[in-house]
């Protein structure tokens, strides 16, 4: 902490003398330097210019850190402004010298910024992306034209969206054409759509139907959380006239209070809504809040009882995971069948990775004698299957020989299973490709692994990884008790984001029972937030499929 606050000490100290006319004076080069006589001294061969080499040995000989930092800021206020590009690509600081070396160079960084911002703005973009955001962002606000040259002559810099969002808080029409003209592969561009929205929201409404169809249903979702957040009474309303206010609705849980007020509405309710909360993919929510649903009188605001029943399994299966203590006091109080008291059982004694102490301690907190017996039992399997961690491996082709030898939902293959999240879209695009020239053998193993795994449906390659693992599946159906249901899900979730590769990974399904239902759902789902395009893949198809579609859609 000390080091951290002579930084900011050192910095605002040369903010303080760097341009007084008393510093200028003392911070001159000395007379033999390529700056002041205007001859070029070649200083490739010998290292740093000559009238350095006396503060670096003493930087490489001062024991003493408050000595050490002195001498580093007056070296590098001393360094003229044209020759900060050449120490910082050289490197001629001592290597060695760790927060030292970091406070010369954020020292010259600031110093060059002072003085040229945009040309250091355009050196970071080539040299050092991961670092021009700060910059680059407060050139979005001030000359932003300038920045938007500099994002458009670098467009792999990382920062994109982080500078666009920023240069729509004072320039909005200019950052949607910045963004409109970008290609945004594995980028999240909520900050920007949050930004514009906040900032412009009329304009970002009157460009959706400029955007690609997995980026118009994220503004739009970005859109309505920014009403909610205004008006979440008048908001919400609208949402329930709305055929896709459901998935808006969905898509905004994760902000803050959306959640809390959900419950002061849940008597007003469609019967749509209710039935999408008892059903829809949302449990991740559903457990936050997973107590409050388990208090709640359900059937007195309207659910029934069926769909109470789901709810609360849902919500105690949440708990048995994240807060096993709370889950074993409602066990005791809900009227449970055996089955489903055992799945919540399984979830508090085999999920989450606990202990086997901790298992211990939990036997006893049951509150019958025959869930305490069938808990001892999941305590046994659990000594006599400790996972073994394996270690991480990047390489595609040395990946499919390790799950080839896994067995099958082993310990060791889920883990190679939830290591692919870590992986590069390089590789995983590199993976797709040898899983589709594996033989049927070798697929067998690999295609149930990645069926089972989480998707993140943002991402470009995880659906398609996944897509060919269900591929295989679809063609040997025996393999998966629940693989229609599964495949249509994948498909309807897939086009959220892209319903163009959702659509023709669909069509290249083999022909049975999960195509037919996955093409179904799929114009189901698109239908409701991109009508035309729906209507114009659906005109595309063949004749009989095509009447398939439609007569599910009736």
């Amino acid at each position: 902490m000390a080091s951290v606050g002579f930084l900011a000490a050192a910095i605002t100290g040369w903010q303080l003398t760097e341009h007084s006319p008393a510093a200028k004076e003392t911070m001159a080069a000395p007379e033999n330097t390529r700056v002041s006589s205007g001859r070029s001294r070649s200083t490739e061969r010998s290292g740093a210019p000559e009238w350095t080499k006396t503060s670096l040995a003493a930087i490489r000989a001062e024991s003493d850190a408050a000595a050490l930092m002195r001498e580093v800021v007056r070296l590098a206020i001393s360094i003229p402004e044209t020759e900060i590009p050449r120490w910082l690509d050289r490197g001629w600081f001592p290597k060695r010298e760790g927060f030292a070396r970091m406070l010369f160079r954020e020292l010259l960084l600031r110093r060059w910024e002072f003085s040229d911002p945009l040309a250091l703005a355009r050196w970071q973009a080539e040299k050092h992306p991961e670092e021009a955001a700060g910059v680059l962002k407060r050139l979005a606000a001030t000359k932003p034209e300038e920045a938007l040259a500099i994002l458009r002559s670098h467009p792999w810099v990382s920062v994109r969206i982080d500078v666009l969002a920023e240069m729509a808080k004072t320039h909005p029409r200019l950052a949607m054409d910045g963004f409109l003209e970008s290609v945004f592969e594995k980028m999240d561009p909520t900050p920007f759509f949050h930004a514009l929205g906040t900032a412009a929201p009329e304009l970002l409404e009157a460009e959706l139907s400029r955007l690609p169809p997995y980026l118009r249903t994220q503004a739009e979702d970005e859109l309505a959380g920014l009403r909610l957040d205004r008006s979440f009474d008048e908001e919400i309303r609208r949402l329930w006239e709305s055929p896709d206010g459901w998935m808006r609705f969905h898509n905004n849980l994760g902000r803050e209070g959306v959640m809390d007020r959900l419950f002061d509405h849940l008597s007003d309710l469609p019967d749509s809504w209710r039935q999408d909360i008892a059903e829809g993919d949302w449990f991740r929510f559903l457990w936050q809040h997973a107590d409050r649903w388990l208090r709640t009188d359900l059937e007195g605001a309207g659910f029934s009882e069926e769909q109470a029943h789901r709810i609360r399994e849902s919500a105690l299966d949440g708990l048995s995971r994240d807060k096993p203590e709370a889950a074993i006091s409602w066990l005791a109080t809900l009227d449970l069948d055996t089955e489903v008291r055992n799945r919540r059982l399984d979830a508090i004694f085999l999920s989450g990775g606990r202990p086997l102490e901790e298992l211990e301690r939990l036997l006893p907190m049951l509150p019958t004698a025959d869930d305490q017996a069938y808990a001892r039992e999941l305590i046994s399997r659990q000594e006599n299957a400790q996972p073994v961690p394996v270690p991480i491996v990047t390489n595609p082709a040395e990946w499919l020989d390790k799950v080839a030898t896994a067995e099958p939902r082993s310990s060791e293959a889920s883990q190679y299973r939830y290591m692919l999240h870590r992986w590069k879209p390089q590789a995983l695009a590199e993976l797709i490709d040898r899983i589709a020239a594996l033989p049927d053998e070798s697929r067998s193993k690999v295609a149930p692994l990645l069926a089972g795994a989480p998707c993140d449906y943002s991402s470009f390659y995880e659906p398609a990884l996944q897509g060919e693992a269900y591929r295989w599946l679809a063609e040997h159906p025996d393999e998966v008790p629940d693989l229609v249901k599964r495949v249509s899900f994948h498909a309807t979730k897939w086009a959220i984001q892209d319903p163009a590769a959702a659509s023709a990974w669909v069509e290249n399904l083999p022909a049975g029972e999960a195509k037919d239902w996955a093409r179904n759902n799929l114009a189901a789902c698109w239908r409701h937030y991109d009508p035309a395009a729906a209507e114009r893949w659906i005109s595309s198809l063949p004749e009989s499929d095509r009447a398939g579609v439609r007569g599910f859609l009736k």
